[in-house]
């Protein structure tokens, strides 16, 4: 139910480790979950990539604008190459969305 709902949410499938995380590849060995001897280490949780998706879910939190239908944009530019001599470049990130 929870990987039903976590769809519901907004969540993709994050197959990484179907062991562990809920929305993983159909929730293999559900039984666990009800385990007396699991470690906190193996109880299932939500990867912190679909946490995220979840901390900005604008059926969970109230600061969201429900009317920015425009996708983000991104403009990356590298300046200088890898060679040799040169072991790092200079990258510019700019980043827009409905808001700036």
């Amino acid at each position: 139910m929870v990987h039903e709902v976590g769809h519901a949410l907004g969540l993709p499938h994050d197959a990484r480790r179907s062991d562990l995380y809920f929305m993983g590849d159909g929730f293999r060995n559900f039984q666990r979950l009800y385990a007396r001897d699991i470690t906190e280490e193996h109880k299932p949780t939500f990867s912190v990539e679909n946490g995220r998706i979840l901390g900005r879910s604008r059926f969970l939190t109230g600061n969201v604008e429900l009317f920015d239908l425009r996708r983000p944009s991104a403009e990356m530019k590298i300046e200088g190459s890898l060679s040799t001599e040169s072991i790092s470049v200079t990258v510019n990130l700019k980043l827009r969305d409905n808001a700036g």
